[in-house]
C-alpha cells in the first residue's frame, strides 16, 4: 500500500484502488484534450513555480543549516513540493510514497503555508534518524501509557517512535520560530562605555522569544506532545556544539531519563481537544 499522510494525521489507501482508476483518468484526459488545455495554461504554471522556488529553497537551506546537515544526507530520498492552484489554498497535504516524500499545496495570493511545508520537510530529515534508534525506544513504552488521555490521533497513543519523531519536530519548530520580536540594532561606532543600554534590551529581548518560544512546548505538551520539553531542552546545548543532529541525536535518545519524563507528563492537565 501507499502511506498517505496528511500534516496533521496519517491515513492508509490501497495501492489496487489506484491503478483501478489510471485506465479512467487516462480515458477522461483523452475525451477532453487535456494536453491543449496544459499548453494554454503551462506559462501560468511555470510563473507560479519560478515565483517560489526562491522560498522553498531558503527554507530548505534554513533548515538544514540548524540541523548542520546538508539537504543530500540520503541518497535515492527525495522530497517534492507540488504546486496546484485549483486546488484549496485551505489544505496541505503531505504523502509519503516508500521513501519520497511530496507535498501538495495551493497557492494563496502568491505564497503557500511555509511553515506546513517544513513541517513535512523536517519528517522527511527526522524520521530516519530516529527509526534507525528505533530498538533503543523500547524502554520509553510507558511514556505512551501516560499519553492516552490526551487529545491524540491513535497513531501518536499507539506508536511510540511516531510519538518522537513529532515532539522532536516541535521542539525544533519553537527553538527556530519567529516570534515577531525585533532584533535590538546598536547604532555604529556606540563606545564601549555607552553599551550597557543596548545589552540590557537585548537581554530583555531574548527573555521575550524564549518566553514565547516556551509557550509554543507548552501548548504542544498539554496537546499530548509529552517529550517536547525534553527535546527542547536538549536542542539548547544542541546549538552551543559543532555536532549535526545525526551525531547528536543518539545521546539524545540514550541519555532521556524516562522516569522524569513519565513524571512531568503525569502532572500535564491535557486539553479536552
Amino acid at each position: 500500500g501507499i502511506r498517505d499522510r496528511a500534516v496533521t494525521g496519517v491515513q492508509t489507501c490501497a495501492l489496487p484502488i489506484l491503478i483501478e482508476v489510471l485506465p479512467l483518468v487516462r480515458q477522461f484526459a483523452d475525451d477532453i484534450d487535456l494536453h491543449v488545455v496544459w499548453v494554454a495554461d503551462r506559462a501560468a504554471y511555470d510563473e507560479m513555480t519560478n515565483r517560489l522556488h526562491g522560498p522553498l529553497s531558503k527554507m530548505i537551506v534554513d533548515t538544514n543549516y540548524y540541523l548542520k546537515m546538508p539537504a543530500s544526507t540520503y541518497s535515492g530520498r527525495h522530497f517534492l513540493v507540488v504546486l496546484e492552484p485549483m486546488l484549496s489554498p485551505a489544505e496541505t497535504n503531505a504523502r509519503i510514497y516508500g521513501t519520497n516524500y511530496v507535498v501538495v499545496a495551493s497557492p494563496k495570493n502568491g505564497e503557500i503555508p511555509m511553515q506546513l511545508v517544513r513541517h513535512a520537510y523536517l519528517h522527511y530529515e527526522i524520521e530516519p534518524l530516529l527509526y534507525a534508534h528505533e530498538n533503543s525506544m523500547d524502554r520509553m513504552q510507558p511514556i505512551l501509557k501516560v499519553a492516552q488521555e490526551a487529545p491524540l490521533s491513535f497513531e501518536f497513543k499507539s506508536d511510540l517512535v511516531s510519538l518522537v519523531i513529532e515532539c522532536m519536530i516541535r521542539s525544533i519548530e519553537a527553538r527556530t520560530m519567529d516570534t515577531g520580536v525585533p532584533a535590538v540594532r546598536v547604532p555604529p561606532n556606540v563606545p564601549r562605555g555607552d553599551m550597557g543600554p543596548y545589552d540590557r534590551a537585548k537581554s530583555q529581548a531574548e527573555q521575550q522569544r524564549d518566553a514565547i518560544r516556551q509557550q509554543a512546548v507548552n501548548h504542544d505538551m498539554t496537546q499530548g506532545y509529552v517529550l517536547t520539553q525534553y527535546f527542547y531542552n536538549q536542542l539548547r546545548a544542541f546549538e552551543k556544539n559543532p555536532e549535526s543532529l545525526d551525531e547528536e541525536i543518539g545521546p539524545m535518545v540514550y541519555g532521556m531519563d524516562v522516569d522524569v519524563e513519565i513524571h512531568r507528563a503525569k502532572h500535564i492537565t491535557f486539553d479536552a481537544q
